[in-house]
């Protein structure tokens, strides 16, 4: 836990420490705009909810929030306890171990959170289907957008660099996230 906990930390000191961007505030025009929105993310930073979104599928969860190994009593981080964090924090309920409530390397992903994935994204895909700002080498981030595709639905992708999901969209958009989505947010939402 020590050795985990140095990393998580530092991950979650420069969460605490960042704003959203350009593309965080475009994904809260879009959701205040369309009918229908939902953001899955593999970030754990939490910016997309410090933005302002709502509808969030947080894949492999949030730094801040915390779990009890043995009571299960979660938990969150304010900016000010992240700061001071030393060493493996402990569960005032129980003295436990917390750890991060996030996905680590080698651990499933949340089953209630994948459920979620797969009813909204492969059960009933959206009209349009936007992925930004990710390599995409993860088959839960690549698939909704490929399904998307083979049921017609309008698929975009906004990167720097070519993807596995590049020849399988319809838009393939080169440049930063924040640089394209502002200008893709001021189309789909000015008519």
């Amino acid at each position: 836990p020590g050795r985990t906990w140095r990393v998580v930390a530092e991950l979650a000191r420069r969460s605490v420490d960042a704003a959203p961007n350009p593309a965080h505030e475009a994904l809260v025009v879009l959701e205040q705009n369309l009918a229908r929105f939902v953001l899955l993310t593999q970030n754990v930073d939490g910016l997309h909810r410090l933005a302002g979104s709502r509808n969030v599928i947080d894949i492999h969860g949030d730094v801040l929030d915390t779990r009890c190994r043995d009571c299960g009593k979660r938990g969150r981080f304010s900016a000010e306890e992240v700061r001071a964090l030393e060493g493996t924090p402990l569960c005032d309920a129980c003295g436990g171990v917390r750890r991060p409530d996030a996905v680590l390397f080698g651990e499933m992903l949340p089953e209630d959170k994948i459920r979620r994935l797969h009813a909204e994204f492969y059960e009933n895909p959206p009209d349009l289907v936007l992925i930004a700002g990710t390599t995409a080498v993860f088959p839960y981030i690549a698939e909704p957008v490929v399904v998307a595709a083979q049921r017609g639905r309008l698929t975009i992708e906004v990167n720097p660099e070519p993807t596995i999901v590049s020849e399988r969209v319809r838009w393939s958009l080169r440049g930063k996230a924040g640089d394209i989505m502002p200008l893709i947010a001021d189309v789909l939402t000015s008519s």
